[in-house]
């Protein structure tokens, strides 16, 4: 998608592997960088389809590479690689947009905080993941515990019913 006023080019890519002729597989990626004239570019692989060397967030120059899984997707789930994306994305153009206008800025300084923000949002992926897998391991021990409970209460009830039985 290209926007002439220098805006985001957003892009969901969920390209299948290509085998070649030795068997291997590679991805098919966009050449994008002829056809846009956007500052950034966001390009979004359904998880599983982006290229090895991307994993789930890669920054190159201007452009931001992230996985969105269809799992998370469809229940409504973070996003945390395409939320830093969009973020880094719009501090970027904002700041080009300035720099255009003749804006006195720390260019400098600014790349800075992007580059140390870009480079925390793989460790942020991870965190969310892993939070993730406490909240379902959590819940399946609060079920467990809560069915082992009911046991224990309903062999009770029966054992009173069996006393209860015996001086009748």
């Amino acid at each position: 998608m290209h926007d002439p006023k220098g805006g985001f080019v957003f892009e969901h890519e969920a390209f299948l592997p290509i085998g070649d002729q030795d068997g291997a597989h590679s991805i098919a990626t966009p050449d994008v960088a002829g056809w846009r004239k956007a500052v950034p570019g966001i390009f979004v692989f359904e998880k599983g389809c982006e290229p090895v060397e991307f994993d789930n967030f890669k920054r190159i120059d201007n452009d931001f590479y992230c996985t969105v899984d269809k799992s998370t997707l469809a229940e409504g789930g973070p996003f945390p690689s395409l939320w830093a994306a969009y973020e880094l994305a719009r501090v970027q153009a904002v700041t080009a947009l300035r720099k255009e206008a003749g804006g006195k800025l720390d260019l400098e300084r600014i790349q800075q905080h992007i580059d140390g923000a870009a480079a925390w949002v793989p460790r942020l992926g991870e965190i969310v993941t892993k939070a993730n897998t406490v909240q379902n391991s959590g819940k399946a021990i609060e079920t467990t515990a809560k069915q082992i409970k009911d046991d224990i209460e309903e062999r009770v009830e029966q054992i009173l019913a069996l006393l209860r039985l015996d001086v009748e």
